[in-house]
This record gives structure tokens, sequence and C-alpha cells, in this order.
């Protein structure tokens, strides 16, 4: 059965007419620079700053798939799409830090133009406007330069986004097979598009019950069954969507013979995403004192638990269920969108075709390994956490979508509280999720710029209307736009203190914990090291491998081919022929007569956070103090604060002599 097309909720957004030629040409050249602008922040001296303990991981084992076809997906450092992106670059330009970053760069000036195709929502300024927020905005500027998957989840969910609101404005099949293949990427990239596709879905299932209940007006329905039904309507619209064929009996009495546009979109993601939460049957299983762990069997030398049968037994379950509603639905149509999200979706997950295990570490291991992580809290980062990092880096576009939120609920569409519920939605569930991190940032920064950007755009379309508002009120139009200039000014400075001036030095919440130059420094000893005594990439080398010190030496000495990766203890002994990078911890494990240099440098240095020992009330009382606000304007102004950066140190042991080595 075909989806019916129903008229799109009624906004106070009015299409705009058709620009002149000259116009749009200006247009056209001012977002050619914004997008120009954004690309050269975004790659100028990108291999300037050490790789971080995560880029390390993530290039490391990138260039291990471009040199020998390597990969197994493994949910601690996320989806395989970044592995596959990063080694392509890796094959095409070489291995560095620099072409470690370049995918994450290009992701990141495409998140600039991609508002030009959601202009008929944003406005034409508007789309223009939000561009400028995203290039300039301080935490998708660090994070565009950052090998990690959260600027690569930025551009599918605004890609998803795109989608969905261009089919609600134009219902053809291939924007619903553009939301399959974003939506697929996404979960491909980064467990965070749980998390999103849940408010979406959440937010789809609201719009499509309503608009089901409004047709309702104007029947001849008791007030209570009318209530009662909008009640069901709004918070069962996706099993209604999916049961839609049987419920004919009562889709004849309530003379409801056709579903909403926005149904369509969301039976796409609520099919396509169902699936993807089978290890969700874990938690109810526990709950009932089932034991996962007991081995039944075992299958090809594997054991095999009750985790896998119910893992089987689930993903089966969730697959045949969701295969039989899409084909009962609109099977041309399902075939179209299952063929957009299954193909990406298994060619990344089993590295081409040749890891077999692949699709289910996607669909059941993603979610299993980050359900148990949530007890791990890694980061311990206090409840309120991004209520502060929001604040001190997207100070612009928060002001304008605190602005534009309260618009939205007095005047906007079904497009601005769309934005609404996505940004607080997003803030909901990361302040809740147990890992809180500085990159999640990211996904809170997008939502506020399309906010702060359609708001402003509005501003901006009615400037002409100020001279016909008479009063003081006539000046809030271009006391906006001022503020806007002064506020992105500003953030353009707070941007290019991050990126450029601190950006290898932890004086930033974005910044976290990172490797200094001085490691750096120390690689390009070795290298000279390894030229001079002629062994060249036969240097013998043993690194400490304690409190996670292999990280990022196994990417700076990834084309030595004799590094030993050893946690030192009493039992220890580390060789004298050896170039050795200890832990400054475990100096008293290395006998330095033996060694004709040492040179100690910082391994790794981080931002103080005496902020995670602060209560919440006396946080709100210390608001009110003048010595918290002098504080806090020098950290923001000149990135000033009292306690010193918090480090850990090696050091580099280089021998008197060398042994040949096999």
């Amino acid at each position: 059965m075909t989806v019916m097309a129903a008229p799109v909720e009624e906004t106070s957004e009015e299409s705009a007419p058709e620009e002149e030629p000259r116009r749009l040409g200006w247009v056209f050249a001012i977002a050619v620079g914004v997008v120009a602008g954004a690309g050269f922040l975004r790659f100028w001296d990108l291999g300037q700053r050490a790789l971080h303990h995560d880029e390390s991981l993530h290039a490391y084992f990138s260039w291990r798939f471009a040199e020998f076809f390597t990969y197994d997906h493994n949910p601690l450092m996320h989806g395989p799409f970044q592995f596959h992106i990063i080694a392509g670059v890796f094959t095409l330009f070489g291995d560095s830090d620099f072409t470690a970053r370049v995918a994450a760069a290009a992701f990141g000036t495409l998140l600039v133009a991609l508002p030009f195709f959601l202009r008929d929502y944003l406005g034409r300024p508007g789309w223009i406007i939000t561009a400028v927020f995203i290039a300039l905005s301080p935490t998708l500027l660090y994070f565009s330069r950052f090998a990690r998957g959260d600027m690569f989840v930025a551009v599918w969910t605004l890609l998803m986004v795109i989608f969905i609101w261009r089919y609600l404005a134009n219902p053809r099949p291939a924007f619903l097979a553009g939301l399959a293949a974003a939506l697929a990427l996404s979960f491909a990239t980064k467990e965070t598009t749980f998390l999103t596709s849940l408010i979406f879905i959440g937010y789809l299932n609201v719009y499509t019950g309503r608009e089901l209940w409004r047709r309702l007006e104007g029947k001849p329905v008791e007030r209570i069954q009318r209530a009662a039904t909008a009640g069901a309507f709004i918070l069962g619209a996706w099993a209604i969507a999916s049961l839609w064929p049987l419920l004919g009996p009562l889709r004849r009495r309530l003379s409801v013979d056709s579903l909403p546009v926005s149904a369509a979109p969301l039976l796409v993601m609520g099919l396509l995403t169902a699936p993807q939460f089978s290890a969700g049957a874990q938690v109810p299983a526990e709950a009932l004192g089932v034991d996962l762990a007991r081995q039944w069997t075992t299958f090809q030398g594997h054991p095999m638990t009750t985790e896998i049968y119910l893992g089987i037994g689930a993903v089966a379950f969730f697959l045949v269920a969701t295969f039989a509603v899409g084909f009962a639905w609109n099977w041309r149509t399902w075939l179209l969108v299952v063929a957009a999200f299954y193909l990406p979706y298994i060619v990344l997950f089993t590295t081409l075709g040749t890891e077999q295990d692949g699709f289910a570490s996607g669909i059941w291991g993603s979610l299993d390994y980050w359900l148990a992580q949530q007890d791990v809290q890694r980061g311990n980062q206090p409840w309120f956490y991004y209520l502060m990092t929001v604040p001190i880096y997207e100070f612009a576009t928060l002001t304008f979508a605190l602005l534009g939120g309260w618009w939205a609920l007095r005047r906007g569409g079904a497009f601005d509280r769309f934005l609404i519920v996505w940004f607080l939605g997003t803030l909901i569930s990361l302040s809740i999720a147990g890992e809180k991190m500085p990159w999640l940032t990211v996904h809170l920064a997008l939502p506020l710029a399309l906010l702060a950007g359609r708001f402003l755009g509005r501003v901006v379309s009615e400037l002409g209307l100020t001279a016909r508002d008479g009063g003081i009120v006539s000046y809030w139009r271009p006391a906006c736009v001022g503020l806007a200039v002064f506020l992105l000014a500003l953030s353009a400075r707070t941007s290019v203190i991050a990126s450029f001036e601190h950006s290898d030095r932890p004086y930033e919440l974005l910044v976290y914990v990172q490797t200094t130059q001085e490691l750096v420094r120390v690689s390009e000893m070795i290298d000279a090291e390894a030229a001079r005594t002629g062994l060249g990439h036969d240097l013998p080398i043993i690194v400490d491998s304690s409190d996670g010190f292999t990280w990022p030496w196994a990417w700076y000495l990834r084309d030595y081919d004799h590094v030993g990766y050893i946690s030192f203890d009493e039992e220890y002994d580390p060789p004298g022929d050896s170039v050795v990078l200890a832990n400054s911890g475990n100096l008293g494990e290395v006998d330095a007569s033996l060694y004709d240099r040492q040179v100690r440098y910082e391994h790794r240095a981080w931002f103080p956070e005496a902020y995670k020992h602060v209560k919440f009330g006396d946080f709100l009382t210390s608001i009110f103090d003048g010595g918290t606000f002098s504080r806090w304007w020098r950290f923001l102004a000149r990135r000033e604060f009292e306690p010193e950066l918090g480090h850990i140190d090696g050091v580099a042991f280089f021998p008197r002599s060398y042994e040949a080595t096999d």
C-alpha cells in the first residue's frame, strides 16, 4: 500500500519570492566566500598539533588498513567509516599528522555548505547566517581539525534533517533513500546515532500523531473519545503507521483513509533503527536474572553462551518484523530504502566483505559495548558539564538560539519546534549518558547554529519593517544585528585561540587531554638517531606501555620494525642496547648507567578540572560572588586561570651502543 501525501503542517513561514538574477549572484558569491573561508580555517596548518591519544588510535589503525588491508570493527573506537575514509586518504596522499585530519577537515567544510539545502526553512538570509555560525563555531572548527568521528556524524545528522524536511515538502522516494543512507553511515560512524535517531523518531511520532488527530476535527466524535484518540495517536503514531494495513475497521470508523506524509520518514527511521537496538534485549533479561554468560556448547571452537543465542534471536526477530512491516507498507519504496541502508552498512562493517563477523559486531556489538560502558563513566564529568562547555564556546549561537526558541514557541512552525526538540533532546541525553567528553559538544553546537541562524535570518529579512514599527520597539531588529556582529567577532577570536594559539596546550576545555609538542620533538630525535647510527627503521625501541603510554607512540613509531610495548614492573629489566621510552613513574626500573643520554619530556597535559569538586548548591551561591565573576571573565577574555595544568612525563633513554637487529 502506498503512503498518500498529505499537506504538510501549516507554519508561519512563507515561500520566498523569486529573486532577481543579480541578487542571486551576490547570494551565491557570499555563500562561496563563506565556505572557502571555512575551508581555509579547517585546512590551514592542519598538521601542526601533535596527535591526541584518540587521534593516534584512529590514525594508526587506518594506516594499518591502508598498508595491510587489515581492519576489524571494534566498538571501543566506534564505527568503521572513519577508518575506511582515513585509510583512503592515506592511500591517495600518504600518511602524516596532516593527512590523518584531512577527512575531518573536508567534512567540516562540507557541513558549512549544507544549510543551503534547508534554505526554504531557514530563509534566504537565514541559511547563509547559519553557514557563518557553523564556520566560526569554536567547537565545530576545533573538531573539524581533529581525527575523530564526530564531524562525520555531524554531516550525516544534518543530511538526515535535510532529507526529512525536503520529503515533507516534496514527498519523493529519493529523499527517503537519502535518509536511509545517511542513517546507515551515521550508525557506521559513531554510537551517538542511537540517541539522535530516537530524538528524531520521537519528534516524527508526535508530528504524525498530531496530523492524524487533526483529521478528526469536524467529524461527529464525542469529546471524551476525541481526547482519548488524540492521546493514542500522539503516543502511538509509530504503531498505527506500522499496523496501518491491519486497521481497516478502525480507519473506516474514524473516517481516516490515509496516512500523513510524515508517516513515511517515521516508518523509514523506525524500521531501520529497530534492529540496531537488538542488544537492548539484554536489559530485561538481566533484570529477570538470566545468566547471559552461561556457556551451552561450542561452535567451531567458539563458546556459545546465552548472550549469543539471545543475540541471534533478537536480531532475527527485529529483522523479520521490520521487513514484514516495510513490505506491507510499500514494497517498492521499502526495497529502495533497504538497499540504501544495508548496502553501505554491510560493506563498511564487513570491511568490504572480508570480515564475516562484522555485521554481527555492528548490529549487536555496538550497543552491547556502550551499554556496558555507561557505569564506567569515562571522563568522570559532572552532570552540568555541557552547561559549562556550551556557554563558554557557543555563546554566539546560544544567545540567538534562546531568542529563537522563545520566538518559535510563540510564532514558529513545525521546523522551528523540531530544532528545539533536537537541541534539548541531545542536551538531556548527553547529560544523562555516562561518558561526557568535549567532542560531544559538537552535537549540541550544530542544532544551536540552525536555531540561531533561523531566528537571525528572520530578523534580517524584516529589517525593512523597522521604520513602520515606531517607538523604541523599532530599534530591536538593528540591535539584534549589531549584537550578532559583536558576538560573531568574539566567536571568531575564540575559535582562532582554541584551534591555533592553544591547539596543543590544554588551556581550553575543548583541548581536554593533549599530547605535547615535546613528544613530537623526541620522535624527531629518534629519527635523527636512526639516521646517525645507520640502523634506520631497524633501530630497536622499547616503549613503557603503562598509563596508556603506547599512544601516541604507536603512531609516531609506525615505520620502525623493532618496537616493543611492555609495561615496566619490578620483574622487567629494559635492555641497554635499545632506545627506551619510559614513564617517569617507572624510572627505578631503568639502569641509567647503560645510556648515553636522557631526555625528559611531557607526554601529555590536561586542563585543570577543579569544577568537578564543586557542589551544585555551592555553584549557585558562587554565581553572585564577585570573585567568581572576575575569575570567569579572566578565563573568557584572556584564558587566565589559577590552577596549573596537569601533566604526566616520560623519559627517553638513548643507549651508548646498539647490537645488530635480526
